[in-house]
């Protein structure tokens, strides 16, 4: 990571990758598309920082904030698993094409 994103709120955010979404989801709902792009971009940043489903965190849960809202935290579970999923099926399907052994050093070096 070579930036650290401003939150408005005290807690370092070296080493974390911060995804925002600009809506208020205390009053409104995540759309689909909002929801299908969240979990694309988790899946993406899972395969390409080595991430595991138990890193991914929301901003609450590193400072006195609602944020991300209680509307997008009662979707979160379900996205949550869907990234899991895809994340599973992605690295069967590179695992299964024959993937080079470099992949599956830097893949597995941390696991």
């Amino acid at each position: 990571m070579r930036f650290a994103g401003d939150t408005n709120t005290g807690y370092d955010t070296r080493g974390h990758i911060q995804v925002a979404i600009e809506v208020d989801f205390e009053t409104s709902e995540p759309t689909l598309q909002q929801l299908e792009a969240l979990r694309d971009l988790l899946t993406w940043l899972m395969l390409s920082w080595n991430l595991t489903a138990e890193r991914i965190s929301v901003h609450k849960e590193h400072a006195p904030t609602d944020c991300p809202g209680r509307k997008f935290l009662a979707a979160l579970p379900s996205v949550m698993a869907q990234t899991v999923d895809r994340h599973a099926a992605a690295i069967a399907d590179l695992c299964r094409s024959g993937s080079s052994a470099d992949f599956t050093k830097v893949y597995y070096r941390n696991r």
